[in-house]
């Protein structure tokens, strides 16, 4: 079953109403919205799909968080991280998404995604500075780079040492102690689509008195997400 509609830059859409079957409603309990070319075939519905609702009691609630996009119901997800001082300094000059004393293991539960076409992607924003520590796609591996990390041990996690600005070799003089610690889902992106979801799993701010083999904990952000309602109205006399 596939109903087209468009939305417009407010956001509202072309059409809320759909004449389905009821015998195909009935098979159905996930309802999937996906984004389009303008010039694509009803019948072949792409793989750029961003928010989904089961259908319960004939009501569906959209979600990007819902488990049939990435394998996990997004709103039960938790992050927490560790901090890392520079030798010879009580400044914060690293973050981790890792737990654990001695031994260390994933901060993030989120679900792995290397298959899906999605990633994650995390920030730390300093002084108004926003510095990307990479994309990855599982918690429990690392992420696609360490740019800054020149000198402090790194970890086998998403996280980044931020001692070195690679472009000049200077000391990058910073402390994480008061910055804003962010992690974002980026669904696949079309050719065609000239702009990317702002979509904010994980929020949160280091602590000023902020130690190290401490655990933090960041905030799940997946009720801002962007959704909507699906109702199933039923009319057998019709």
């Amino acid at each position: 079953m596939i109903c087209d509609f468009t939305v417009d830059d407010q956001g509202n859409i072309s059409n809320d109403l759909f004449d389905v079957k009821l015998g195909l409603i009935q098979q159905t309990n996930t309802l999937v919205i996906s984004v389009e070319e303008k010039d694509s075939l009803p019948s072949e519905a792409s793989n750029y799909r961003i928010i989904a609702a089961k259908l319960r009691a004939n009501v569906g609630n959209f979600s990007v968080g819902d488990d049939y996009l990435l394998g996990k119901d997004l709103s039960t997800v938790t992050a927490h991280y560790q901090v890392v001082k520079a030798e010879g300094s009580d400044a914060v000059r690293g973050i981790w998404f890792m737990v654990g004393d001695t031994l260390k293991e994933a901060g993030m539960d989120l679900p792995d995604i290397s298959i899906s076409g999605w990633r994650y992607e995390s920030f730390a924003v300093v002084n108004s500075d926003t510095f990307s520590m990479g994309t990855f796609s599982s918690p429990a591996g690392p992420d696609r780079r360490n740019d800054y990390g020149d000198g402090l041990q790194e970890y086998p996690f998403p996280g980044e040492n931020f001692l070195t600005d690679p472009a000049t070799g200077q000391d990058l003089n910073l402390d994480l102690r008061g910055a804003e610690i962010i992690v974002k889902i980026i669904p696949p992106f079309p050719g065609y689509s000239n702009k990317i979801f702002n979509l904010e799993i994980f929020k949160g701010t280091v602590p000023n008195d902020a130690a190290e083999n401490t655990d933090y904990q960041l905030e799940n952000n997946n009720a801002t997400f962007p959704g909507g309602t699906a109702k199933l109205i039923v009319k057998l006399y019709e």
